[in-house]
């Protein structure tokens, strides 16, 4: 097989900007691994087929190359970035080369600013950065092309076990933000909750920021009463985690960046929130 992607620099000119050759077998290993490795839950489609009732799609695989691209760089992006950037993704693909680091970046630094984007722009972003991110990770770890050998240590479902110190700030900001986005839907509040505004600085000083959300959370705890003792539960237990001290000899509950993990603790968090079968369920991102 041969893959050729062209482009129209100037009207009735093509160039060539990008080509490979591999065989049929190939071909189809290789978009299996980037299917099969690149993967996360997905709410962003929709059916549209009856204008008056859209029914939401829910999937569980690779995002769209361009989707990829516009969750990155905002979907206002310009068209030549976007291009571009399209055609680095190729490679990722059909030759399992690793996603470009700055592309990884962009995702994880937007998908940490929830604050500067629509509602449905973020919950898109934010499923789409963890696939990435989480292919990204596990793509460290794997030398191989082979899908069967793929061992995938960060994983979609959530890793109660996983001591990592960011994917344990990740959870315990999920924590805070179901609370409060749990005690605001009761009274009937409708705005996004101090745990999202403050997601940006969380990531750069998370020590500090969970100490300011705990005195930030109180009303909220007591406006839940008894519906707040499992989360308040589950908090308590990673703060003992992070209290704890890593390899260097430091407790991890320090002001010190997060890495990407945040972002998957966080995410796959919130998902099990959503889908735990609770009388009181918030939306999947703790938005109202």
């Amino acid at each position: 097989m041969a893959i050729m992607g062209v482009d129209s620099a100037t009207p009735g000119r093509l160039s060539i900007i990008y080509y490979h050759e591999m065989n049929g077998t190939d071909f189809l290993d290789r978009l299996q691994y980037w299917h099969g490795t690149c993967t996360w839950e997905h709410r962003y489609r929709w059916d549209r087929t009856e204008p008056k009732k859209p029914v939401q799609l829910i999937f569980t695989g690779a995002p769209a190359p361009r989707d990829i691209v516009l969750a990155a760089y905002g979907e206002r992006a310009n068209d030549k970035l976007v291009s571009a950037a399209i055609q680095r993704l190729v490679p990722c693909i059909l030759e399992c080369a690793p996603v470009p680091a700055d592309i990884v970046r962009a995702l994880f630094q937007r998908a940490c600013n929830p604050m500067a984007m629509e509602s449905w722009e973020y919950q898109k972003l934010m499923t789409i950065a963890c696939a990435v991110i989480k292919k990204s990770l596990n793509d460290r770890l794997n030398r191989n092309m082979s899908l069967e050998n793929y061992k995938e240590v960060w994983t979609m479902a959530l890793n109660e076990g996983e001591r990592d110190r960011s994917y344990l700030f990740g959870r315990l900001l999920a924590h805070y933000n179901i609370l409060e986005a749990r005690a605001l839907r009761k009274s009937g509040e409708k705005r996004e909750t101090n745990a999202l505004k403050l997601k940006s600085q969380y990531k750069r000083k998370p020590a500090s920021t969970a100490n300011r959300l705990d005195n930030l959370i109180d009303p909220y705890r007591k406006r839940l009463g008894a519906q707040a003792v499992d989360l308040l539960k589950g908090m308590q237990e990673i703060t003992s985690l992070l209290y704890e001290k890593d390899a260097s000899g430091e407790s991890m509950f320090r002001d010190e960046p997060l890495g990407y993990p945040f972002l998957t603790g966080f995410q796959s968090q919130m998902e099990y929130f959503f889908k735990k079968p609770e009388q009181d369920t918030a939306p999947a991102d703790g938005r109202n």
